[in-house]
């Protein structure tokens, strides 16, 4: 998405605001840098298992809705 707006001369953060997730290694080397929200994986990651077992044991359970604050 950067990429595509230097290309059209859109001026980042001075004419469009861009946020992104997964605040990566390498993120520093942007230019301009970016807000960068990082995500919860490894909770993520436990919590979705989880749910598939119990979806596994019980298959009519109700769906469910689980919110992981970012990091």
């Amino acid at each position: 998405m950067l990429k595509a707006l230097q290309h059209e001369n859109i001026s980042v953060p001075d004419e469009m605001a861009l946020v992104g997730f997964d605040d990566f290694d390498w993120a520093d080397l942007l230019a301009p840098r970016l807000s960068l929200i990082a995500q919860p994986i490894k909770e993520i990651g436990g919590e979705s298992v989880a749910l598939l077992f119990n979806r596994i044991e019980n298959p009519d359970s109700d769906i469910q809705l689980i919110q992981t604050p970012p990091n």
